[in-house]
């Protein structure tokens, strides 16, 4: 720029987005913008140059970037300047996105706003920018790339060299200027073109450039550039495209580039554009040039930067919401992730189960079981390995916790050693306190968690948790297995009226919960089951506790057929399966009012005296019996053929039988063999 009539030259912007940025626009389109690849306005800033030589011209964005409001996060003395954001859901879309058109429209934008007169109250609209992105959140890998239009209604010509301020101004005068662009800029930090007079030197807002320039008042263009070179930042073309509206094409208008401290500014002389007569935009410049200074998209891999932990979350959750934006909109996956889990067992079903809930996001996951891992557990039961059965084996609750934390480093996994009170099961007057204790400690677990899963080895060592979850009314459910069946079923709530929805898992019997290990062989009290048969029904427990959850009733969902309201679909009471014939069946059973676990008279019993119930159901047989009122049943309508002849035919139960009463044999039958796998 030494001559006169020479074209001026300009600094182009240097997109400067920050890693807040990134991660902002991750959350925002997993949380808001799903897949809606729909323009979005977001805002950057820019700070004035100074005196450090060839620094570039950045425009910066981060975190605050979506707050179209406030001006949290926005640095001392910069400018705000409005941006769109075109966030494409596939790099295929990204690719195939018009470039030149949506520069075209952000330059149609600009345009609009200097013959509308917006321009002159909101300076900032003169530098509106464009960003498209692609977000590969898995990898968080992210594809970009900036336009900053810039209106050429004709090429801008330099009527004298670039010249320092001082030359013109004084030192008093710049400082001056400098402290009023400032106060311009505290009150409104998109004031970033002004005007100023001279005799005296006086700093005005944009908006007074109409009538300054109708009166024929001498004045000179100041704006705030972010360039530090010898030439001036990108901003001075547009601001010259709105000054050319006011005054005549050819005519000299001196521009100040303020920078700071003010004695670093610039002085140029430029010749006002003549515009278009058609009124049209003219040529659109400005997408940036890679790294490689060649016309194309950008990309930053923040996957190294960012907390592993927080990678696997955010891909976890990825998952999950795909799966909401394309299929199940209504589906509240903060209430599932957000739901604590009680696992009773943390053996073959307690393992799958857990690995289940990981899946649909749950984050808080205790295990209850006070047996040890044995060499026969690793190939059945997938959170151990060879190594945790070595020196008598770990405790398969500890272990169980440490692994699905090693899985899933963000879920809140505990272990709890607890042998459980049984019916059946005998205790003498001085292990009695140990086994209130015991109760006490699972008695807050139950009432410290929302769901509660029965996944023991026997059909006694449920009984106690499925009396504490009715006592506290909380969501639960049983899963057991046979050799080639499996059960699972959620036990029922109370509803508005007191009752029962539907029958817990002792509902079905007509005998209370006894020991079911005394006399057995070694090979009797293993489990015997067909490997998948543990796997379908744990997957099947997970899922039917995913539809109650979502059901609008939650554990009250009606457990008809009929019923499909919830967002998952069916919430059944019950499902029976078997390998044999690959059959599952839908079932249905009512709560008994003699049951031994869940019967109003036990919970009174319970509520009244919990020890002395304890006590009787693990030292007295036939005491559950006499207060669930089981044994005036039994005496009353039961003769002992009549005993024999039932437990004949419970095994050939017609099916309207068995959806009544629950298949009572079957349940037994499934009841007894998961275990701890010690064979």
């Amino acid at each position: 720029l030494s001559t006169m009539a020479e074209l001026a030259s300009f600094l182009s912007w240097s997109s400067a987005p920050d890693a807040a940025f990134w991660f902002a626009l991750s959350e925002r389109k997993l949380k808001q913008f799903q897949l809606d690849d729909s323009a979005r306005p977001i805002r950057g800033y820019f700070l004035p140059g100074g005196e450090q030589a060839d620094q570039p011209a950045r425009l910066c964005i981060g975190n605050f970037s979506f707050d179209q409001e406030g001006l949290v996060g926005l640095p001392r003395h910069a400018y705000l300047l409005p941006g769109t954001l075109i966030n494409s859901n596939t790099i295929e879309k990204f690719r195939a996105l018009d470039f030149s058109a949506l520069a075209e429209t952000a330059a149609a934008e600009i345009w609009s706003s200097v013959n509308d007169g917006r321009a002159l109250a909101d300076p900032s609209l003169l530098n509106r920018f464009v960003l498209a992105t692609f977000a590969d959140l898995k990898k968080h890998l992210f594809h970009y790339w900036f336009a900053f239009p810039a209106l050429r209604a004709a090429d801008l010509q330099a009527t004298a060299a670039p010249r320092p301020a001082s030359s013109v101004f004084s030192e008093a005068e710049l400082d001056a200027i400098g402290a009023a662009a400032l106060a311009l800029q505290a009150a409104d930090p998109r004031q970033c073109v002004f005007v100023i007079t001279h005799e005296p030197v006086a700093v005005h807002p944009l908006s007074a450039l109409p009538a300054l320039a109708a009166a024929g008042t001498k004045f000179t263009l100041g704006v705030v550039d972010p360039a530090s070179s010898a030439h001036p930042g990108w901003p001075v073309r547009t601001a010259m495209v709105l000054v050319a509206k006011h005054v005549p094409a050819g005519s000299t208008v001196p521009v100040l580039c303020l920078r700071q401290p003010a004695r670093a500014s610039l002085l140029l002389s430029l010749a006002a554009p003549a515009l278009p007569a058609d009124g049209t935009i003219g040529n659109v410049k400005g997408w940036e040039k890679n790294a490689k200074q060649v016309l194309a998209p950008r990309a930053v891999n923040l996957s190294a930067n960012m907390d592993p932990k927080r990678l696997a979350e955010t891909a976890v959750d990825l998952n999950l919401r795909l799966m909401k934006w394309r299929l199940l909109p209504e589906l509240d996956l903060a209430k599932l992730s957000s739901t604590r889990c009680l696992l009773i067992g943390a053996g073959t079903l307690g393992c799958n189960v857990a690995r289940g809930l990981l899946g649909w996001g749950v984050r808080r996951i205790t295990f209850v079981d006070n047996g040890k891992v044995s060499f026969s557990n690793p190939v059945r039961q997938s959170l151990f390995t060879f190594e945790d059965c070595l020196n008598g084996g770990r405790d398969k609750a500890i272990a169980a916790a440490e692994r699905i934390a090693a899985i899933f480093p963000s879920v809140d996994a505990k272990g709890v050693v607890l042998s459980l009170p049984m019916p059946g099961h005998p205790v003498d007057a001085s292990m009695l306190d140990e086994s209130m204790a015991t109760y006490a400690l699972l008695d807050a677990l139950v009432a410290d968690h929302d769901v509660v899963f029965l996944l023991t080895d026997s059909r006694e060592s449920r009984w106690l948790p499925a009396l504490l979850c009715a006592a506290r009314d909380k969501l639960c459910l049983t899963a057991a297995v046979g050799f080639d069946t499996f059960v699972t079923m959620r036990h029922g709530l109370r509803g508005p009226d007191g009752k029962r929805n539907v029958g817990c898992y002792f509902c079905s019997d007509v005998v209370a919960p006894v020991n079911s290990v005394k006399d057995r062989t070694l090979d009797q009290q293993c489990t015997v089951s067909r490997p998948g048969v543990s796997l379908t029904v744990s997957a099947m427990s997970v899922e039917l506790m995913a539809s109650t959850l979502s059901h609008p009733l939650g554990g009250l969902a009606p457990a008809t057929a009929e019923d499909a309201g919830g967002v998952l679909g069916l919430v059944p009471h019950q499902l029976r399966g078997s390998l044999n014939d690959f059959s599952t069946m839908v079932l249905s059973g009512q709560p008994f009012d003699k049951c031994t676990a869940c019967s109003a008279r036990i919970l009174a019993a319970h509520a009244a005296d919990p020890r002395a119930l304890l006590a009787g159901a693990m030292n007295t047989p036939g005491h559950l019996e006499q207060v669930s009122g089981l044994a005036d049943l039994q005496a009353t309508e039961l003769d002992d053929d009549a005993l024999l002849e039932l437990d004949d035919d419970d095994e050939d139960e017609d099916e309207d039988e068995a959806e009544e009463s629950g298949a009572k044999e079957e349940s037994a039958q499934a009841g007894a063999a998961e275990g701890d796998d010690d064979m």
